[in-house]
């Protein structure tokens, strides 16, 4: 069986927005002194191999999050996103679609290769600390006989379930907030909309992080802004005004703030449909 060893963080359907007839978009990396601008497949680009990969099971099995979570989320979200360029509003899709394109959003911040890193370690390092703590509480004749720290987890290496939700607790913390409706409650309860600004004479650019949150997502005047093409931009706020606030202003001027809002956010690579962009990529491109 072949593995999907490419895990897409930026998925093909979504990026495919921004092709040219010949199947490719114009990308932007800084590379040192310099920035560089080519042409490449969504296919080509926005993944990292085996990014997802369950430790310590048969191959059979250790690609699930990929083919069952991952790939479930954007095959769902692909219908509502086309649904929402075709009518260049949001206000067709069905709650099914709603909640598809809610649960997209939700995934764009974790499932890139840094959210991945740190939830993978992070919550583990944070449980096996408490464990630690709590032994030495409740056996404090540990304290003076030998690495405590050792001893667990060589525990944890010794019992293969352990050893697998140790490698794999981060990932599974990641499925789970992809796919439990209770984290995208918040998104759906927001006022959704489409903005077409292809009069701004600009395009708009996507990212390897194409989600923009403008205050706290629980602020009352909170702004999610995701680009779905170069000329449409998809928004949602708990503020009822502020889609009439946001429209009230020149295309250019929006245009040319979300551009430098998520090239900013990028971590390695500005998307674009045209090749206007080298000037600003030049300028707010990261050098991380």
């Amino acid at each position: 069986m072949n593995e999907p060893k490419k895990h897409h963080y930026i998925p093909q359907f979504y990026l495919s927005g921004w092709c040219a007839s010949d199947g490719r978009v114009v990308y932007y990396r800084r590379v040192p002194g310099r920035v560089v601008e080519g042409r490449i497949a969504p296919r080509s680009t926005g993944f990292e191999e085996n990014l997802y990969t369950l430790a310590h099971l048969h191959e059979s099995v250790r690609q699930a999050v990929e083919t069952e979570v991952t790939a479930d989320v954007d095959n769902r979200a692909s219908v509502a996103l086309r649904k929402m360029t075709a009518a260049r509003s949001a206000l067709t899709l069905t709650p099914d679609e709603r909640r598809a394109w809610s649960q997209f959003i939700v995934s764009l911040p974790i499932r890139n290769p840094e959210a991945v890193a740190d939830i993978k370690q992070t919550p583990t390092r944070s449980v096996m600390e408490r464990a630690f703590a709590t032994a030495k509480q409740q056996c404090p004749e540990w304290a003076g006989e030998g690495d405590v720290h050792a001893a667990f987890e060589g525990g944890v290496d010794d019992d293969h379930l352990s050893r697998f939700v140790s490698a794999n607790y981060g990932l599974m913390i990641i499925s789970e907030l992809m796919r439990n409706p209770d984290y995208h409650r918040i998104i759906l309860d927001m006022h959704w909309w489409v903005a077409d600004l292809a009069a701004a004479g600009i395009s708009l650019i996507t990212a390897d992080r194409p989600y923009k949150t403008f205050r706290s997502i629980r602020h009352p005047r909170c702004l999610i802004y995701v680009p779905i093409g170069p000329k449409l931009a998809f928004y949602a706020s708990p503020d009822p005004n502020k889609k009439k606030q946001l429209l009230g202003l020149p295309p250019k001027f929006i245009v040319k703030t979300m551009n430098r809002a998520l090239a900013m956010l990028a971590a390695k690579f500005i998307y674009a449909a045209d090749a206007q962009h080298g000037p600003l990529a030049a300028k707010w491109l990261s050098t991380r």
